[in-house]
């Protein structure tokens, strides 16, 4: 891994000073060739490639071609209301930015939003790498239509209305994309296209039966109008099923309306793992490399199908050899995706010197800067609707007493909502209150111990090992996340769950991802209700992952002799081991785990 990594580095290096050398040479290959127009140099460059090196390149971790000097590039990066990723700023949520029915606004947002995008992709370049969230497409806005709120994820939308909904789109894909002629800012993906508005659970087998008439008037208008008017540079489309054919393979969807009636010039990304469920949850073709070429052919470019681990072999990209293979899927075809999408990277710039890029000279003070954050404030006074005033509002700034009840006034992480990054400084309602009434006397009491962010911890003499000795079990290991069975680097026994970075084993050094679990019995000596949980500090995008075996729910624990064993493996530092009493004194901690209580033989809970 440390050697692609140092390719990656050599290659994105590398492209600058070749542009140099190529302007004065007679030589130079078409696709360095600045003056020539972008598909041009894309379609130069896939050609120079072999069979092997172009399956590599569509899908989200596209690999290095050192001899072309290609770097490797991840292309799965997230910016729903801010970039998902650590030091940037976060704006409310698409669903209280529809409420504030100011498309100018949201524009302005999305130029800062796509202005960090570019801040932290430069940085990563500086740092010699292309991991996820640090790319320049954004697989953003969620223009779905918002029906029904037991989706769960309507917070993610700009609501149910589809002309409000095309207008908010619009409005922050070209504030994202930015207005030079030449070269994109960021590239914004509108999803999930279409017809995707839960449930959850079955949205990769399930087939949606929906009249023309309510798709074309309900659901299509605000991906027609990003595309047709805002040009987005590219479009997700979903996992489920229209009528009788996959989202992503869908010849309605894909070849009459976006690359037919609404002459797409971009490209198509599957949601992630989307391209496995054309095989295995719709069982719409035979085979996975029958699914891989149908998706090619019917007109996706890239696919989205591993997530935080980086790939180290051929699992991703097989299918696509193997249909070619097979003499399904042709080599023209594959030009076609791949000319889309390196088309996309020449717009981007990524191909240039960084002096011709308008969007490389961005002052990086920008990030997070404190015009942002004064931009985020408007948009969330402006997001508020006030439906009815008694005279109460506004409130007087003295002499006031102000009683904050609530087990989540004075913790930030709740207000981010999610696909979030993680600003500098996030400011909680008890926070906000003090400041903005600063002579006021505010009392402020949880009023449960429900989501509360800290708790005792459980003694170590309470824990025992499988085999009866004093403490813990504490297992490290390595895999695919969302994988088969990880494997084992190191066991030891340990008093309590703390994970200390200086003293790792030796035998988990250059391991990622890495894995840590816990296991053990706890004997209580008082009745009690008693949780285990984790309070974790690290990267957003990095949290603590129950892998295997996971306590399910909380459970009430008498003086008897029972035993909860649990099996939690985790991914940031300082975790705790917490209980809560039957007074509730004691707090479940900020990410509560899945629980589940054993008595006398253990009784398993369902995989994460």
């Amino acid at each position: 891994m440390k050697r692609a990594i140092g390719q990656t580095i050599f290659a994105a290096i590398a492209f600058s000073s070749l542009g140099t050398m190529y302007a004065q040479n007679s030589d130079q290959p078409a696709y360095l060739n600045t003056a020539l127009a972008a598909e041009q140099r894309a379609a130069d460059l896939v050609h120079r490639m072999t069979i092997e090196e172009k399956v590599t390149q569509l899908v989200n971790q596209a690999r290095a071609i050192p001899r072309l000097n290609v770097p490797a590039y991840d292309w799965w990066s997230e910016s729903l209301h801010g970039v998902a990723t650590n030091g940037t700023t976060e704006f409310p949520e698409p669903i209280g930015l529809a409420a504030t029915f100011d498309t100018d606004a949201i524009h302005r947002m999305a130029i800062m939003i796509g202005t960090e995008g570019r801040i932290k992709h430069v940085q990563a370049v500086r740092a010699g790498h292309s991991n996820i969230f640090e790319g320049l497409d954004f697989w953003a806005p969620n223009i779905n239509i918002f029906r029904d709120p037991r989706w769960g994820r309507g917070q993610e939308t700009y609501g149910e209305d589809p002309f409000l909904t095309a207008r908010m789109g619009v409005a922050f894909v070209t504030g994202m994309q930015g207005e030079d002629p030449k070269y994109y800012r960021v590239i914004s993906t509108p999803k999930h296209y279409a017809v995707h508005s839960g449930p959850e659970p079955t949205r990769h087998t399930a087939d949606v039966k929906i009249s023309k008439h309510d798709e074309l008037d309900t659901y299509l208008p605000a991906f027609r109008a990003t595309v047709t008017e805002a040009k987005a540079g590219s479009v997700m489309c979903a996992y489920n099923s229209i009528n009788g054919q996959p989202a992503c393979v869908n010849e309605f969807l894909l070849q009459d309306q976006l690359r037919g009636k609404w002459n797409f010039q971009g490209y198509v990304v599957y949601d992630c793992g989307a391209v496995r469920d054309v095989f295995e949850g719709h069982r719409f073709t035979k085979t996975q490399a029958e699914a891989s070429a149908v998706s090619l052919r019917r007109g996706m470019d890239n696919e989205c199908i591993d997530f935080l681990a980086k790939v180290t072999d051929d699992h991703d990209c097989k299918p696509y050899m193997d249909a070619y293979k097979e003499g399904i899927l042709k080599e023209s075809e594959i030009d076609t995706a791949l000319v889309r999408l390196f088309t996309a990277r020449m717009k981007l710039g990524m191909f240039d010197p960084p002096e011709m890029v308008p969007y490389s000279k961005i002052d990086e003070k920008e990030l997070d800067s404190a015009e942002h954050r004064a931009m985020a404030k408007t948009l969330a006074n402006e997001s508020m609707v006030l439906l009815k005033n008694d005279g109460i509002l506004p409130l007087k700034t003295s002499g006031l007493k102000i009683a904050v009840v609530g087990p989540l006034a004075d913790q930030t992480k709740v207000l981010l909502g999610n696909y979030n990054g993680t600003p500098t400084h996030t400011v909680s309602v008890l926070e906000g209150l003090k400041a903005e009434f600063p002579e006021a006397q505010i009392t402020f009491v949880p009023g449960t111990q429900f989501l509360r962010n800290n708790g005792d911890p459980v003694p170590a003499s309470l824990l025992t090992t499988v085999e009866g000795k004093p403490g813990l079990k504490e297992e490290f290991s390595t895999g695919d996340l969302f994988g088969e069975k990880p494997i084992v680097l190191a066991t030891r026994q340990v008093t309590d769950v703390e994970v200390n970075p200086n003293d790792l084993p030796q035998e988990t050094s250059g391991k990622y991802p890495l894995f840590v679990t816990w296991s053990g019995f706890l004997t209580p000596n008082e009745t009690g209700d008693y949780n285990l949980g984790a309070r974790i500090e690290g990267h957003r995008n990095s949290p603590a992952m129950l892998r295997g075996h996971t306590l399910k729910s909380a459970a009430f624990i008498s003086k008897r002799e029972r035993k909860l064993l649990s099996n939690l493996s985790m991914r940031s530092p300082n975790p705790v081991l917490c209980k809560r009493s039957s007074l509730g004194r004691n707090m479940i901690p900020d990410r509560p785990l899945r629980q589940s209580l054993l008595q006398r033989t253990p009784m398993w809970s369902s995989p994460f």
